[in-house]
């Protein structure tokens, strides 16, 4: 998933008009993702997402965090069509969080 998460994100991106980078730059901001993965209860696992924003003298800018129920085991072959949902819907916070410190 974390590759499908990465892409995805960088597709949003993109196609939200922001420069997307190989390599980081005097005015690149960075932004990771960490997945978390909850135990199977009850035919649901939770997912948590958490997107770092940092600035390019590595100072976190801000976090945005999703959190939502998924069918137990529906993520283990792939994200799919959810890792692009993800991504847009936590673009929105991103977008925001930039914005603040423009």
């Amino acid at each position: 998933g974390n590759d499908e998460l990465y892409r995805a994100m960088r597709k949003t991106l993109r196609m939200a008009g922001w420069p997307v980078v190989s390599k980081p730059g005097k005015s690149t901001l960075a932004i990771s993702g960490r997945v978390q993965l909850g135990q199977e209860k009850g035919g649901v696992q939770q997912v948590e997402l958490a997107w770092a924003v940092m600035l390019p003298t590595g100072k976190g800018l801000g976090t945005v965090r999703q959190q939502n129920d998924v069918p137990a085991g529906s993520l283990n072959e792939g994200w799919g069509k959810t890792a692009g949902f993800a991504a847009e819907a936590a673009a929105e916070g991103i977008f925001s969080l930039v914005q603040d410190v423009r």
